[in-house]
């Protein structure tokens, strides 16, 4: 346990973020519990037989009933998954899916075109230690035409963002009709590995700009090699810091919000985070959470700053500006 500096405020936390360490373990195998008992059907997953030779990994599946579809070919598969969560007040949207192989390429720009995306995010680089983890499916460089069957894809401009963070501003071509995609390549989040410091504040850089991006609020597609681990702990941890920013998490919370969207997450799409990540979101949100209360109370006890026009236990939303009187 780690001492209390003098002056720090005393900090009290929603009690899914009060678990112990030691509690991640059983936490973990009760989702896989819940996941288990969803793939017990033996029609959950996709079976198809041309359906098979489109898949990175044999044993990372979409679920039949959520999966995305493809027009225009004689087999509509793409392992794929739509992802929503939140309410009908604010809802976030996602495509999950894997990486592409060199024959699936393709795929991944109808999908783009068809779902009228206007970002994708890729967690991963396309070799991490010798290891193929996806087909480099956007163009090298502004002379390259990535050709996608009847779509083209071509580099208007790329940029780097805090050496972690390739942005590249693509064009698609589908006849006449062109659009303009943002792809971010996030390089530092380390294979069978969680982003820490630096890496880790460059991923929420990528949730930030990658926002900032979708315009249209269409669902942007995030994927990794098998659209499972990094994948599903961006847009879990995505979504839970909106929430806690959102002052969702502000009053009593009789539920373990972690859980709850890891739990939600699966059952859109199989095997989203592992436990490692799921300890990184849990430490994630106790740090933010700490941050955020910490420097509401020391705001709160600015002299001359503020008043309170309700009892000191009340939330610090009823915590009021006034000028500074002379």
């Amino acid at each position: 346990m780690v001492a209390k500096r003098a002056h720090e405020p005393d900090i009290q936390y929603p009690f899914f973020l009060s678990h112990p360490n030691s509690a991640i373990k059983d936490i973990y195998a009760e989702l896989n519990w819940r996941q288990l008992i969803m793939l017990i059907n033996p029609k959950a997953l996709v079976d198809d037989p041309e359906a098979v030779l489109r898949n990175r990994w044999q044993c990372v599946l979409p679920y039949a009933y959520n999966r995305i579809h493809l027009r225009g070919l004689s087999c509509s598969y793409i392992n794929a998954s739509p992802v929503s969560l939140g309410d009908a007040d604010h809802k976030e949207k996602y495509i999950a899916c894997q990486g592409p192989l060199d024959s699936t390429a393709s795929h991944m720009w109808r999908m783009a075109w068809q779902q009228d995306v206007s970002v994708i995010v890729m967690l991963t680089q396309p070799v991490e230690n010798g290891i193929d983890k996806c087909f480099q499916y956007y163009p090298k460089d502004d002379s390259d035409v990535f050709d996608a069957d009847e779509f083209k894809v071509t580099l208007v401009d790329k940029k780097t963002h805090d050496s972690k963070t390739d942005v590249r501003m693509l064009q698609i071509s589908h006849g006449d009709e062109q659009r303009t995609i943002y792809h971010f390549l996030f390089k530092a989040w380390p294979d069978h590995g969680v982003p820490h410091g630096s890496d880790l504040a460059g991923l929420f850089s990528v949730m930030e700009l990658s926002r900032a991006k979708n315009t249209s609020q269409n669902a942007r597609i995030v994927h990794c090699s098998a659209g499972v681990g990094r994948t599903g702990t961006f847009i879990a941890l995505e979504y839970l810091m909106g929430e806690m920013d959102r002052g969702a998490f502000d009053g009593q919370c009789d539920m373990d919000a972690v859980f709850e969207t890891v739990n939600t997450i699966r059952e859109q799409r199989m095997l989203m985070v592992n436990e490692q990540q799921l300890a990184l979101i849990y430490q994630v949100l106790r740090e933010r959470w700490q941050e955020r209360q910490t420097k509401q109370v020391r705001e709160a006890e600015r002299p001359g700053k503020r008043v309170r026009k309700k009892p000191i236990e009340d939330t610090f939303e009823s915590v009021v500006y006034m000028e500074k009187q002379e």
